[in-house]
């Protein structure tokens, strides 16, 4: 697979979702979800092979070269793109795979980087640039997100027509499941190298992710097209045919073309694991469900990595399969204890299997290892609540008010809403309008927050 991104599926948001997006369930999102540090580096851009000039092999060794070629990519790919995970965390060439998590647009700490602070690009040589590509790399392989971004905030000022450290930058942010910030750095390496298999494949994942209050439709078209740019980039690419696959399902595109976009994928890359569990699940939707189940055992026993397994796992899950993701997580959180994304989706499958003590347990370790998961937050005010220990709940959503985005606001009012519910229902009048209030404040256009206000002012 590709330089995956750590994707921390938090869901791949492991948020909430839109109905349609929950039914198919997102890649990625909400942790790193690769970690393999070789196949996370940003390279430096390779010399073109000669082989493809080479016009006297045969069809049959151009076919099995093709087929080595995809396989190779796709496990680089993975590696460096992690949807984490996680919803919110994988590669497609040999140095395409994408890493995946949010990622806060500006940090209040020390370690934050100061544009205003930059030396000037015309003192620093290039031996620094490669020093603080190296240095960011590093940075991120250690999870240590707002360091990673500043180094590559300072390698862009030095070579600002480099795409590396825009693309950098991109996964630092998809590491943390800040869509819209790494789609905006993703999409100036594409400007600067519009050849950059890579970022076409990182681009057309994050247009993939559930990013509420924007045209999810307009991005799910988006995402189709840069899919197909990386397959006209890269036609052996089994990643970009995988993701063209997930686009078009997206958008309810429920046909042949979609089918045989999941199948390529297959043909190119047979034990890529992906697009068995995208095909399988497709096949559900479709009523194929002995074929389905083929697939679906095919995606399981072909998965055998960290990434892979998380993205697996958050497949499962999108398919209401909860048991059967925690089997592949626990197996993950074996060789890679402390992994963000895949800490939260084992959190979020426990917390629906009613396990609400181990399931807080993980998920403060997810929030630990990523303190900038907005979704690790939430899903664990849901356990609190759940435990009845509304104190820790409020907590939970108020810290959850420090990160979140724009995008992230409406979901947000809706939490607090919901514990207002409930501590109305127990009779707490007064914490219930505290809370309703804070929704308000949060969504000040929401009429039916004041009308709770009100009405419980009544009682």
């Amino acid at each position: 697979m590709p330089k995956i991104f750590k994707i921390s599926l938090v869901c791949l948001s492991l948020s909430v979702m839109s109905v349609y997006a929950q039914d198919l369930g997102n890649l990625g999102s909400s942790s790193d979800i690769f970690t393999k540090k070789e196949s996370r580096r940003i390279k430096e851009p390779k010399k073109q092979s000669n082989t493809e000039q080479n016009s006297k092999k045969s069809i049959s060794n151009r076919a099995n070269i093709a087929s080595k070629q995809s396989r190779s990519q796709t496990k680089s790919t993975l590696k460096k793109l992690s949807l984490r995970t996680t919803s919110r965390q994988i590669s497609y060439s040999n140095e395409s795979r994408l890493n995946t998590v949010k990622a806060n647009t500006t940090y209040t700490n020390k370690s934050t980087f100061s544009q205003s602070s930059l030396p000037k690009p015309i003192v620093i040589t290039t031996g620094g640039y490669e020093k603080l590509i190296e240095q960011a790399n590093k940075a991120r392989d250690d999870r240590n997100y707002s360091l990673a971004e500043e180094l590559y905030r300072r390698a862009t000022q030095i070579r600002p027509n480099d795409a590396r450290g825009f693309y950098g930058l991109g996964n630092v942010f998809t590491d943390q499941q800040r869509w819209e910030q790494a789609e905006i750095f993703y999409r100036k390496a594409i400007e600067l190298d519009p050849q950059n298999l890579e970022a076409h494949i990182a681009l057309s994942f994050i247009l993939t992710q559930p990013v509420n209050g924007l045209n999810l439709s307009e991005r799910y078209i988006e995402a189709e097209k840069f899919a197909k740019r990386a397959i006209e980039i890269s036609p052996n690419s089994s990643f970009a045919y995988d993701l063209l696959g997930l686009a078009l399902e997206l958008r309810g595109i429920i046909n042949a073309e979609t089918e045989s976009a999941y199948r390529k994928a297959i043909e190119l890359d047979p034990n890529f694991a992906l697009p068995y569990a995208h095909l399988a699940r497709f096949l559900y939707r479709k009523g194929e469900k002995e074929e389905a189940k083929k697939m679906h055992a095919k995606a399981l026993q072909s998965a055998s990595d960290t990434p892979t397994m998380i993205l697996i796992a958050e497949v499962l899950q999108s398919q209401q399969k909860y048991q059967e993701s925690e089997q592949l997580l626990r197996l993950v959180l074996k060789t890679d204890p402390q992994n963000p994304f895949a800490l939260f989706l084992l959190g979020r499958a426990l917390t629906v299997r009613n396990q609400f003590n181990e399931a807080e347990n993980l998920l403060t370790q997810s929030i630990n290892s990523n303190p900038n998961n907005f979704s690790a937050y939430l899903q664990l005010a849901i356990v609190y609540t759940k435990k009845r220990n509304y104190a820790l709940a409020e907590e939970m959503l108020r810290k959850a008010s420090d990160i979140a985005l724009a995008n992230e606001k409406r979901r947000l009012a809706i939490e607090f809403e919901s514990l207002g519910d409930k501590l109305l229902e127990e009779g707490r009048k007064q914490d219930a309008i505290r809370l309703y209030s804070r929704a308000l404040e949060i969504l000040p256009d929401e009429k039916r927050f004041s009308a709770k206000i009100e009405k419980a002012k009544l009682l």
